[in-house]
């Protein structure tokens, strides 16, 4: 996972959780169940990798989290 959110930062220009988890790998698409385990970790990596402060990464797990409640609950 970190080799793909690496590759991703670095080569794609991917700059959040959505942009990795729904367009970069399709997980949210095909894996889904796979993502909660991870998400954290790769919420610290990207900020790490993209000098996120705290506010700014919450931002961002909220905002996807969100996109996951979209995608499995229809309204």
């Amino acid at each position: 996972l970190k080799a793909e959110i690496w590759y991703c930062v670095h080569y794609e220009m991917c700059t959040s959780l959505a942009d990795f988890f729904i367009r970069r790998t399709g997980m949210i698409f095909f894996y889904i169940k796979e993502i909660e385990p991870v998400l954290e970790t790769a919420a610290e990596y990207m900020a790490d990798l993209l000098s996120w402060d705290d506010k700014t990464k919450s931002k961002y797990l909220d905002a996807f989290r969100e996109d996951l409640k979209h995608a499995t609950m229809f309204e």
